[in-house]
């Protein structure tokens, strides 16, 4: 379990607390500090206290901004078996690791483990792991606890459904890789953005997986509200709006043969990110109009060349089924 952390002493003992609790014990914690070279030795003093030979500190001794250190972290999970990223204000159930292993060797196919979020105010609850059963987890698609095809999974993503690009509207708040049990990268070194590379990071990661486990269940605990420091703080002018679509037409410009290797039509996929570009440019004006040229280019691309030449791989197709079919 990697823990990214930067000025969020008391949210951090709390995670890892809910971390060191799991029924699960075979587990490793490392909370990776980027806060280190202004805050000094406090927070690795309160981690010592807590005396578990588990638990593991690795101060970065420059701020390599937030995207370095989630670079470090991934570099160093990909040596790993399996691994979870979870962020300083989410914690786990008791029994969050134990049911993902469980559902890890019930789907050994699948790459990735996904539960439901309950969403806290910080400012209105105590940091704790015990989910009550009046709680109401954060609203999902998914009716029940299943296997289901990561290529499904990408088509959902970018699906007109969920179209404001945010992986709220398709697992639970945040990126998928937040709070998910996860096999294998499938990459070393992530190309990253700002913020929106978590997007990106979580597309590449389901174009590397067969099928994803999800659990109907709450098992993670997001407390929002929190005041974020450093580059954790949002930036203004809608930029987070941005970057998960800028994210989308980056993954389906360079990804493109791998997405029509996994039987996914480009076009469909490019004309649902348009709509959801042209929503999000008049819901949020502002550094969204930085999309325009592209979005416009997109719609070129897609209508004059992608969508004739898919319409006619998908007749032929169905030409060539009904052929072996007769004869």
């Amino acid at each position: 379990i990697f823990i990214p952390t930067y000025k969020n002493q008391h949210l951090v003992i709390s995670c890892v607390k809910t971390c060191l609790n799991q029924t699960y014990k075979n587990i490793n914690v490392v909370v990776v500090d980027n806060g280190f070279s202004e805050c000094g030795d406090s927070l690795h003093k309160e981690l010592i206290q807590l005396d578990d030979d588990r638990l593991f500190y690795r101060p970065n001794p420059t701020n390599i901004e937030l995207q370095g250190n989630f670079h470090l972290i991934l570099s160093m999970a990909s040596e790993t078996s399996r691994f979870v990223v979870v962020p300083a204000d989410q914690h786990l159930s008791n029994d969050c690791i134990e049911t993902m292993i469980l559902a890890t060797e019930a789907n050994p196919s699948a790459n990735v483990v996904i539960a439901q979020t309950v969403i806290r105010d910080i400012n209105d609850s105590d940091l704790t792991e015990d989910i009550n059963t009046t709680e109401a987890a954060l609203a999902w698609p998914h009716k029940n606890s299943e296997s289901v095809s990561a290529t499904k999974m990408l088509k959902y993503y970018f699906n007109f459904h969920n179209i404001n690009s945010e992986w709220t509207h398709f697992t639970f708040i945040g990126a998928l890789i937040d709070g998910a049990l996860i096999k294998s990268m499938g990459i070393s070194r992530p190309p990253l953005f700002y913020h929106g590379w978590e997007e990106l990071i979580s597309l590449l990661i389901l174009s590397f997986s067969r099928e994803v486990a999800i659990i109907n269940k709450p098992l993670l605990i997001l407390y929002t509200n929190n005041e974020r420091l450093g580059w954790a703080a949002r930036p203004i002018l809608n930029y987070t709006r941005y970057e998960p679509v800028y994210a989308e037409y980056y993954f389906l410009e360079n990804y493109e043969p791998m997405l029509i290797k996994r039987g996914l039509i480009p076009s469909y996929l490019y004309l649902n990110l348009i709509m959801k570009s042209l929503y999000t440019i008049i819901r949020y004006p502002g550094i969204m109009y930085t999309l325009i040229p592209k979005t416009f280019f997109s719609f070129l691309k897609v209508i004059v060349f992608k969508l004739p030449i898919d319409l006619i791989i998908i007749m032929f197709k169905k030409i060539s089924y009904q052929l072996r079919r007769l004869y």
